[in-house]
């Protein structure tokens, strides 16, 4: 069904991942670029604790892609999505933590930043 999403082992920066696509492999190539130029303070990838949430027979939990930390203390999460699977749990997301800012990179933004900074960053 994903044949085209290529999981596996990337290195970013120092460290090596386990990303669940090559496009988060590519975001976190751009989040540790913005990270090196002072433009964030940090990034997770599949940050923990995860959320939980009710639904009608006990709970879900939600792991974002990415957690973001700006420089001034303050946070987003992420989400890379290629195609509309699991957008239920974002919009839980907004309706369990209002205050929690969510922001989805999707194919078009993910074509724009490519063009953007691909190369410059050696995307996968």
């Amino acid at each position: 069904m994903f044949e085209n999403v290529q999981r596996g082992d990337y290195a970013v920066g120092d460290r090596e991942f386990y990303f669940r696509s090559k496009w988060e492999a590519n975001y976190a190539l751009y989040l540790q670029w913005l990270k090196d130029q002072g433009e964030i303070k940090d990034w997770q990838y599949e940050p923990q604790p995860f959320y939980e949430f009710p639904i009608k027979h006990g709970s879900t939990r939600y792991l974002p892609d990415f957690r973001v930390e700006n420089n001034d203390g303050t946070f987003y999460l992420i989400e890379v999505k290629g195609y509309k699977q699991g957008m239920v749990k974002v919009k839980r997301m907004a309706k369990y933590f209002p205050k929690v800012k969510i922001e989805i990179v999707d194919a078009k933004e993910y074509a724009a930043l490519k063009r953007k900074v691909g190369r410059i960053l050696n995307f996968y």
